[in-house]
């Protein structure tokens, strides 16, 4: 059976209804960043700005670490241009999930 996509592990963290797919969701993004370099932040940050459920929001955001800056692409082999772009994507989605966090909805 093959793995879910990085599209239908978003949705589950997004909707499901059961907490432990939620954050196995979560998990999974990750490591497929990880192990596989699929990126999933772009996507699930913009559509964690529209969900409603701060609270989903917030556990999301904390499960997956959107909040924090750290490059996770690889840099050998990389100009100090391509590093310099890379760090500057990673601290964008970081500061709209911390504003994110510190907003809840009303």
């Amino acid at each position: 059976m093959p793995l879910p996509t990085t599209d239908k592990l978003i949705e589950l963290a997004l909707h499901s209804d059961n907490e432990d797919e939620v954050f196995a969701a979560c998990l999974t993004l990750i490591n497929n960043e990880q192990n596989r370099n699929q990126e999933f932040r772009s996507s699930l940050i913009n559509k964690l700005e529209n969900l409603e459920s701060f609270n989903r929001q917030k556990k999301i955001i904390e499960f997956t670490g959107l909040d924090s800056a750290l490059n996770r692409q690889d840099i050998l082999g990389k100009t100090v241009t391509q590093i310099e772009l890379s760090a500057k994507y990673y601290k964008q989605i970081a500061d709209r999930a911390k504003r994110l966090k510190s907003q809840p909805k009303s």
